[in-house]
């Protein structure tokens, strides 16, 4: 037990600084997230939090990330099983403009969260529901480039 104080008393007396982990960067989402990162590298984020602290008013910031994440998702490579789910599933819906119940959503928010990280609700709005399908489509285009 001396000895560790010792240590202790040792380390700070040469004034080394403790040590800092860099924090692993979360994945991105969309172009929300991307923007995030800038805003953050460049100090703008909180100076826009102080100014929000300050008035007493939201930034809105967390809803703009959302939407521009929804709007513009990150295109990830769909795995072979969502592939052939895309094909044998998705794709012949999508194209004979069927109407798009609760259970084809099911499969269609699994396969989009696996592709996109972004877990989607049900919704009765089928336009809504061919936005996400038309991104699933560009992202089965990417996977079959790589």
């Amino acid at each position: 037990m001396p000895q560790e104080s010792t240590d202790k008393q040792s380390t700070e007396a040469l004034g080394k600084p403790k040590r800092t982990y860099k924090k692993k960067a979360k994945k991105s989402k969309g172009l929300g997230d991307d923007i995030e990162k800038f805003t953050e590298a460049t100090g703008i984020k909180k100076v826009v939090e102080k100014v929000s602290e300050i008035t007493g008013k939201d930034c809105g910031c967390a809803k703009r990330k959302e939407y521009l994440n929804n709007r513009f998702p990150r295109y990830d490579s769909m795995s072979e099983a969502d592939q052939k789910l895309w094909v044998d599933v998705l794709k012949p819906k999508f194209y004979e403009g069927a109407q798009i119940n609760l259970g084809f959503q099911d499969t269609l928010i699994d396969v989009y969260q696996r592709t996109f990280g972004v877990r989607l609700k049900k919704t009765r709005c089928g336009s809504c529901m061919l936005g996400k399908l038309e991104q699933l489509e560009k992202a089965y285009a990417i996977s079959c480039d790589k």
